[in-house]
């Protein structure tokens, strides 16, 4: 069942590897920036985290911290008519490039190069909705990292981009944006 909720914005990654967590980082920006008392639209039986950004024409959007809990990913895919994955691509492009990547464009590739850093990451759990007959909506907006090593933050070049990657994330252009953002 599709929640009324017709848009979310998914951060995945693993915040204690540097730049794996831009994914994360960026929906936390999202959602603190959001001001009022629309808190919470999501809930699993484990956490109940998420933050409703109100557009202004009236459409509702949801900020998702799934982290490495590809379920919660999954379970996004599922539930809601649009979905937006923010996480970190490995094409070896110049650190802090973005990708953009629709979901149908990610499901004819036969390759696993380059979409995620996660063994069981986003496009096993967008594999598993199509083997469903589920057929999601949406694109993964990616960042090619320059340094995937333990540690908390992010490097100087990805977290300057995280601006652009969140102006990328709320514009919401579903028709003509390029797969690759230079």
């Amino acid at each position: 069942m599709q929640d009324s909720f017709k848009t979310a914005i998914v951060g995945a990654g693993n915040v204690l590897m540097g730049d794996d967590g831009i994914g994360v980082m960026a929906v936390r920006q999202i959602a603190g920036a959001i001001s009022g008392p629309h808190v919470c639209g999501y809930e699993t039986k484990y956490s109940h985290v998420g933050t409703i950004i109100p557009k202004p024409n009236s459409e509702s959007i949801i900020a998702i911290e799934a982290g490495t809990d590809m379920d919660i990913v999954f379970d996004t895919l599922l539930r809601y008519g649009y979905v937006i994955i923010l996480d970190a691509m490995v094409f070896g492009k110049a650190p802090a490039t973005l990708y953009r990547i629709p979901f149908g464009k990610i499901m004819a590739c036969n390759e696993n190069t380059g979409l995620s850093l996660h063994e069981r990451g986003p496009l096993a759990a967008l594999k598993m909705a199509y083997l469903i007959g589920k057929k999601p909506s949406g694109f993964i907006l990616g960042v090619e990292p320059e340094k995937i090593c333990p540690g908390i933050g992010l490097s100087p070049s990805v977290a300057r981009v995280i601006p652009r990657l969140i102006n990328q994330t709320l514009n919401l252009n579903t028709t003509t944006s390029p797969s690759f953002i230079t």
